[in-house]
């Protein structure tokens, strides 16, 4: 039970941050049916590029976290699992609003231009709800 109640802040923000990921992927379905057939096929394509770098980089950073944290001390982990959280925000936000903006360039519908301008700020959010709750964690167990 202490254990429990030592790691409150990771649960609630895991909690807060799979609710809004439910949401966005919600949201995005929703956006989604408002295209045609057509225009999804072109959608898929023309965010190729940008669905190849964006996994490239994320799995680039996973390597160096893993490598990292393997050298350290265990008691740095919080610390690493916050610089991982900010890595991760540094490249999807700015390809969230790269993906925006080259929507925008091709003539996609303006609602679901829109629509993934809010879904990269509710990203955002959500990355940040799990950075703070890392952060309150780590301030719990006396790392930070």
């Amino acid at each position: 039970m202490e254990l429990l109640l030592s790691i409150w802040p990771m649960l609630i923000g895991a909690i807060v941050y799979f609710t809004i990921v439910i949401r966005i992927r919600n949201k995005h379905e929703k956006g989604l049916l408002r295209l045609s057939d057509e225009v999804r096929g072109r959608l898929i394509t023309d965010l190729k590029p940008i669905r190849n770098l964006s996994t490239y980089l994320l799995l680039g950073i996973v390597v160096i976290f893993v490598l990292v944290a393997s050298m350290m001390d265990n008691g740095y982990s919080h610390f690493y699992s916050i610089l991982y959280l900010l890595l991760i925000l540094g490249i999807q936000v700015p390809m969230g609003f790269y993906q925006k903006k080259l929507l925008a360039e091709k003539g996609y519908d303006e609602r679901y231009v829109q629509l993934t301008g809010e879904l990269v700020w509710m990203r955002l959010l959500a990355i940040g709800i799990m950075g703070l709750a890392l952060t309150l964690n780590a301030l719990n167990f006396g790392i930070i």
